[in-house]
């Protein structure tokens, strides 16, 4: 939602994950983008719960699911447990895969959005493996009226599990993984009315603005050349009639060119100021 919420200290902050899709998906809206779950990640323990939005979120693809994370307002965390599982073969597939194309996820917490990524690839071409980030750190900033201003994602690359090469052989499942996260918030003087700012200004995916003002400029460029031709094939069409209306206007005599009657299309010219020959049909 949208409510101006004001928080407790230590009043659960919900975070709501997205979708997830490859980095260098050209658009992060209407590209190839998949729902969070369809990771294994940690499930919440009383069951995903679905924040419905508004019909232009649910065409864009978002739905906003539950985590398993259990946020407190104002209360530093040093290192919380979300879940630990063994990953079978499936899922190990899913998250090398998900890795290997450079996958990262969106989630909200009090509407602000944050990003990060799945895992990273490491090692010479030929010989790259695939790490699972398995701790995830949040940096908030509040007001101490209790207004959130500000939250950061990282992830702790000290806290990985190894996947196996990128291209084979695989490490045979099943895998433990153990995912954590930890939380540190701080004060800040940045008003509420201020905090999307940033937003403005910086974007976790730089790259998408390029490629917009790309297409921009590509589409610019383009009615820019067609507008050229198409004015230089009028020209070329009609640079003789312009020449002879020029030289009527100017009181100038007569060239060879006006010497012959309008023929074709210029014949008609004048058939707007015609009657009909049988008006009163």
């Amino acid at each position: 939602g949208s409510d101006h919420h004001i928080y407790a200290p230590n009043e659960v902050v919900p975070i709501y994950a997205n979708k997830i899709g490859p980095f260098a998906n050209p658009t992060y809206v209407s590209g190839e983008t998949y729902h969070y779950f369809d990771l294994p990640f940690c499930h919440p323990p009383d069951g995903k719960a679905y924040q419905w939005e508004g019909l232009g979120e649910v065409l864009e693809g978002d739905r906003l699911v539950s985590t398993a994370f259990d946020m407190r307002f104002a209360t530093d965390q040093a290192s919380v447990t979300l879940c630990s599982r063994n990953l079978t073969s499936e899922e190990l597939d899913a998250f090398r895969s998900a890795i290997k194309s450079d996958y990262y996820y969106q989630m909200f917490l009090d509407d602000l959005p944050l990003w990060g990524f799945v895992g990273k690839v490491e090692g010479a071409e030929g010989a790259q493996r695939a790490y699972l980030f398995t701790h995830t750190h949040f940096d908030l900033l509040h007001t101490v009226e209790g207004e959130v201003i500000q939250v950061d994602v990282s992830a702790d690359a000290s806290k990985t599990i190894d996947l196996g090469p990128v291209a084979g052989p695989h490490p045979a499942p099943p895998l433990a993984v153990s995912f954590s996260y930890s939380a540190a918030w701080k004060v800040t003087d940045v008003p509420y009315a201020r905090r999307m700012d940033k937003y403005a200004r910086y974007s976790f995916l730089p790259q998408h603005l390029e490629i917009h003002w790309f297409s921009i400029i590509n589409s610019c460029v383009t009615v820019l050349l067609l507008t050229g031709f198409l004015a230089a094939i009028l020209l070329r069409v009609l640079r003789r009639d312009l020449l002879r209306y020029a030289r009527r206007e100017e009181g100038g005599l007569p060239g060879a060119d006006d010497e012959d009657d309008d023929q074709g299309w210029k014949n008609v010219h004048g058939d707007v100021f015609r009657p009909p020959p049988a008006p009163a049909a």
